[in-house]
């Protein structure tokens, strides 16, 4: 009887020391598998709080909008867009009228990138003065110009004179 209860002593140790074993693996898995939930869980928030961020940005910019729409609304019809050219090139003929002057558009050139602003080619033909003031009028357009060339020239001893000039139109915005 001694050996079989010496037999039952060593397996119930044998089984403790197993039990103890798969307790001991079975808290090193949910500890592993707790760890990656967690990690889970911390990449999980900072995609919130990126989410978040992105959220008050927009509703900033929303907001900015919102604020500067009166402001916007003023200065959209200084700018002109492919759709609105052809009222500027009234505006130009206007001012050639105003100021006297005969005036041909020779040529437009669009720009061949987003950042280049067309270039419009104009001849204007009567006296100095009338020239002149249509230059002047031109620099005080509502729409930003630049004048990339300007040539004058008289014709005979009626005091006719002919200007050729290249203006680019600064305000110009693509659509």
């Amino acid at each position: 009887m001694q050996a079989s209860s010496k037999n039952k002593f060593i397996v119930s140790v044998i089984l403790a020391v197993l039990l103890n074993l798969l307790l001991l693996l079975s808290v090193f898995f949910v500890r592993g598998a707790i760890k990656s939930k967690k990690n889970s869980v911390l990449t999980v928030k900072e995609q919130i709080v990126l989410y978040e961020r992105r959220i008050e940005h927009v509703k900033n910019l929303e907001e900015t909008l919102e604020r500067t729409e009166r402001d916007r609304l003023k200065i959209e019809p200084l700018f002109v867009g492919e759709s609105t050219v052809v009222n500027f090139i009234e505006d130009l003929e206007t001012l050639g009228e105003e100021a006297g002057v005969k005036l041909q558009i020779k040529g437009v050139r669009f720009a061949e990138s987003v950042n280049q602003k067309p270039i419009f080619t104009l001849q204007a033909v009567g006296s100095f003065r009338d020239i002149y003031h249509f230059f002047v009028l031109l620099e005080n357009m509502p729409y930003v110009v630049a004048f990339n060339r300007a040539g004058l020239e008289k014709f005979g001893d009626l005091g006719t004179w002919s200007s050729l000039l290249e203006l680019k139109l600064l305000s110009f915005k693509n659509e």
